[in-house]
C-alpha cells in the first residue's frame, strides 16, 4: 500500500498509541484458551462498544472519512487471503466486506484493515499501485483511530460509559 510517508507515519503512530491506551485501560485485553488475559487488544470488544455508541461515535469521525471508508464497504479495504494459483498457495488481496449492520463497527474494521494493509501488505512502488486514492484511505483510517482515542479518554468506551 504505497502512500505518502507522512500519512503512513501518522496512521501507524496513532494506531499504536490507540492500542497502548486500550491495553492501559484494562478492559480490552484478549483472553487465551484458559480465559487469562493476554496483551493483545480485544478488537471485538472495541467493536461492540463502538456499536453501542452508534451515531454518537459516527459523529466523531469526519463525514468525508466515513464516506471514504464506507463507500465501498463490500470491496475495500481489501484483505489478504490465501488462494491457490497454479497448484501453489499465495496471498492475494481480495474483497472482504465490512460489517453490514453497524457503520460504527464497519469504521473500526476498516481502520484496522487499512493499518494492516499498510503494515503487512504489498510493498509495490506507487507507479504499480492500481489504487491511487490510498493516501485518502490512510488519512481516513487515522481519523477513526483519533475518534476512538477521544472516546476512550472521555469514558465513552467504558462498559458503563455514556456520551
Amino acid at each position: 500500500m504505497p502512500v505518502r510517508p507522512d500519512l503512513a507515519y501518522d496512521l501507524l503512530k496513532t494506531f499504536s498509541k490507540l492500542e497502548f491506551q486500550l491495553r492501559r485501560h484494562g478492559d480490552f485485553f484478549r483472553k487465551d484458551r484458559q480465559g487469562d488475559p493476554i496483551p493483545d487488544v480485544a478488537w471485538r470488544k472495541v467493536e461492540d462498544r463502538a456499536r453501542s455508541l452508534g451515531d454518537a461515535f459516527l459523529e466523531e469521525v469526519p463525514e468525508w472519512a466515513r464516506k471514504r471508508l464506507l463507500g465501498q464497504r463490500d470491496e475495500r479495504p481489501m484483505k489478504q487471503k490465501i488462494v491457490e494459483e497454479d497448484g501453489r498457495l499465495v496471498a492475494r488481496f481480495m474483497p472482504s466486506p465490512l460489517d453490514a449492520d453497524s457503520d460504527a463497527v464497519a469504521l473500526v474494521q476498516a481502520m484496522q484493515q487499512v493499518r494492516n494493509n499498510l503494515f503487512h501488505g504489498g510493498k509495490e512502488d506507487s507507479e504499480e499501485d492500481p489504487y491511487t486514492e490510498d493516501d485518502d484511505w490512510v488519512y481516513a483510517a487515522t481519523q477513526v483511530a483519533l475518534a476512538l482515542q477521544r472516546a476512550l479518554v472521555n469514558g465513552w468506551l467504558d462498559s458503563s460509559g455514556e456520551q
